[in-house]
C-alpha cells in the first residue's frame, strides 16, 4: 500500500493484490519504523461511515470509506475514489484519494 502526502492531498494506491486483501479484510494497515518505540501507521478500513474521511489519533493517519462506497468501487472498473464532489473540493480538509495501482493491459514484454 502506498501512501502520499502533499498539504491538499491524501493519495493511497493499492495493489490487485490488496484490493483483494481489502475486500476480505474490509481494513490494511502498513507501519513504518521510525525509531526505538516510535512509529507512524496507516490505516485503510471499511466501515458503516457517511463519507470517505481520515482522521489522525495516536502517530495513526486512519482513512475510513464506507461499505457502500467501496463494494461499488471494487465491482467497477474504476480506478478511483475520491472525496471531490462534481469537482468541488473542501478548501478546509485535503482531498483523500483511493486508487488501483494495477499493471497496464496491454504492456508489451520486452
Amino acid at each position: 500500500m502506498k501512501l502520499r502526502i502533499e498539504p491538499k492531498a491524501i493519495r493511497i494506491r493499492l495493489t490487485e493484490e490488496e484490493i483483494n486483501l481489502f475486500h476480505i479484510e474490509n481494513r490494511l494497515s502498513e507501519k513504518i519504523e521510525l525509531g526505538t518505540d516510535n512509529h507512524f501507521t496507516y490505516i485503510l478500513i471499511a466501515g458503516n461511515y457517511s463519507d470517505i474521511h481520515a482522521q489522525f489519533l495516536s502517530s495513526s493517519l486512519e482513512i475510513q470509506i464506507p461499505f457502500s462506497v467501496l463494494r461499488n468501487w471494487m465491482n467497477s472498473d474504476e480506478t478511483g475514489i475520491s472525496t471531490r464532489k462534481g469537482g468541488q473540493i473542501d478548501s478546509d480538509k485535503p482531498v483523500i484519494i483511493i486508487e488501483k495501482d494495477l499493471p497496464p493491459r496491454n504492456r508489451k514484454q520486452g
